[in-house]
Order: structure tokens, then C-alpha cells, then sequence
């Protein structure tokens, strides 16, 4: 129930996706006294993860299945869950979570522009030990990157020609903006989207 069931806008999606979390919460509510049951771990998806249900294949246990693999694409939940992580190191249905996993899914939250989620692999592509491009290494550091890829992007005289022949009929569009010490920020997008990026240094 995330942003892509209703139509790409940001927080449309968002709202969707709490309604469904408060649903998946809700049924994981005790009675009256408003305890908690924690989720069974007993159920599990093909690729081995906990998702609240039984695995008896009943109906509340489908159910508790759909939610989850929507919980996927919801960024509340991701939020909901990141932040669960970053306490018990565990998502909401027992699944371990790293550090760097759960700051992803608490990022995944945030509106960007045009910038697509920071996955682990486009994370991975874009910081990495390589000629013109960084590597910092806490996620803080990551998004401060990201931001001012965006900035550069935002900004319509920086737009270059895509040296590579293969990537410019692709699509992929370059940027690129020399800063006051000479470095020069670059950065290529696919449909609006950031895909890779760097500083070249002086």
C-alpha cells in the first residue's frame, strides 16, 4: 500500500500505508488493558522471514502474509520497523535487522525527490572505492551526498552530455557542477531517478 498504489504520489502512499500498518498493529492487540502479543514466529515466507502469521494457511494467517509482503513497499511500516530495529536489533515480526538495514528502511521514509530509495545495491554503486566516486562510511554521510546530488540536479544549466555512447541512448541523463575549491560534482539519473554519482577531484 505504498506510494505505487496510488498513482506515485509521496504521501498519498503514506497515509495508505498507515491505515495498513495501524490494521497490521491492531492485530497483534491483546484485549481491553491494550497488552501486545508478540508474533508467532512459526510462520514463515519462501525466502525464510517471519511474518506474524501461523503458517496454518488459515485466513488471518494470509492476511498477516498480505500485510507483511505489502509492509515492503510501505515506507511508514519500513519507518515503524527501522526504528524497532535500531532498539531490539529485530523488525516487528522477530526478523534480525542490522544497523545499516534499519537506517535504510528509516530512510526509505523520507521524501527525496528524484531520487530513487537507497537500496543496499544502488548504496552499494554509487559509494564505492573507485575513481571519481566516495565512500563514506555512515549512513548520515551517505544521504548528505545524496541531497547534494540532488541539488545538483535540480539545477537545469548543469545538465552535460553523457560521454558514454551506450548510456546516453539509455536514457541516462548527466550533471555535473565545479565547486569554488575546483572539485566537480557529477551525477547521472534515469527517468528522473539518481543512479550513480561522484566528486572528481581537483
Amino acid at each position: 500500500a505504498g506510494a505505487s498504489l496510488t498513482g506515485g504520489n509521496f504521501w498519498q502512499g503514506a497515509v495508505t500505508g498507515l491505515v495498513v500498518s495501524g490494521l497490521n498493529h491492531a492485530m497483534h492487540s491483546g484485549g481491553d488493558d491494550g497488552d501486545i502479543d508478540p508474533p508467532t514466529k512459526k510462520g514463515k515466507t519462501a525466502s525464510g522471514e517471519y511474518y506474524g502469521g501461523d503458517g496454518s494457511g488459515s485466513f488471518t494467517d494470509n492476511l498477516h502474509r498480505i500485510i507483511y509482503e505489502t509492509d515492503q513497499w510501505n515506507p511508514i511500516a519500513l519507518a515503524w520497523d527501522g526504528i524497532e530495529a535500531k532498539i531490539t536489533g529485530s523488525d516487528r515480526f522477530g526478523n534480525p535487522v542490522s544497523g545499516f538495514h534499519s537506517s535504510v528502511k528509516i530512510c526509505s521514509a523520507i521524501p527525496i525527490g528524484k531520487f530513487m530509495g537507497p537500496t543496499e545495491s544502488l548504496l552499494g554503486h554509487i559509494f564505492r572505492d573507485a575513481a571519481g566516486h566516495v565512500n563514506p562510511a555512515s549512513m548520515a554521510s551517505k544521504m548528505r551526498y545524496m541531497n547534494l546530488f540532488k541539488n545538483v540536479i535540480s539545477k537545469p544549466n548543469n545538465l552535460v552530455p553523457t560521454v558514454n555512447s551506450s548510456a546516453r541512448a539509455a536514457g541516462i541523463l548527466t550533471y555535473e557542477q565545479t565547486f569554488r575549491n575546483g572539485n566537480t560534482v557529477w551525477v547521472q539519473t534515469f527517468k528522473g531517478q539518481i543512479r550513480n554519482g561522484g566528486v572528481n577531484l581537483k
